[in-house]
């Protein structure tokens, strides 16, 4: 049996709309899904399915900045923007390569809860939209 590499993230890169949010990021998924299609007909005995449309979305919990042009300002001005923005994904902030793939594609947003109670660190968790291709790269 191959030995399986692991990694323990401290340093994923989060990249959107063109800017770097990775000092924010407190947690980042991925999720990319195809939709289960039934095609099972008449005299089957059991289902079959077949893959549907493929989706994407990124969920990131961030710690909140209310400064002028950070998290909070921008992440308002996207919600129900006229244009999809750009997002890219790496695990670390090293260069892409075999063991450091991008995952790149277009989100976005459609709400965006913030604020949070007294004492505590002001966090929001905002979940893109995929809007097109989720594209992987090693190179």
């Amino acid at each position: 049996m191959v030995p399986i590499a692991k990694i323990i993230l401290t340093d994923a890169d989060f990249v959107l709309d063109s800017d770097d949010w990775s000092d924010h990021v407190r947690s980042i998924t991925i999720e990319y899904s195809a939709e289960e299609v039934e095609v099972t007909g008449m005299q089957e005995l059991v289902k079959k399915r077949l893959p549907g449309l493929k989706d994407f979305t990124i969920t990131v919990e961030l710690a909140d900045d209310f400064a002028d042009d950070d998290v909070n300002d921008n992440l308002f001005a996207m919600i129900g923007a006229a244009s999809a923005v750009s997002a890219v994904i790496f695990p670390t902030s090293a260069g892409v390569g075999a063991s450091n793939p991008s995952f790149t594609g277009n989100v976005r947003l459609f709400s965006y809860p913030f604020l949070g109670a007294v004492g505590e660190l002001a966090t929001t968790s905002v979940t893109f939209m995929g809007d097109g291709t989720l594209t992987r790269a090693e190179a």
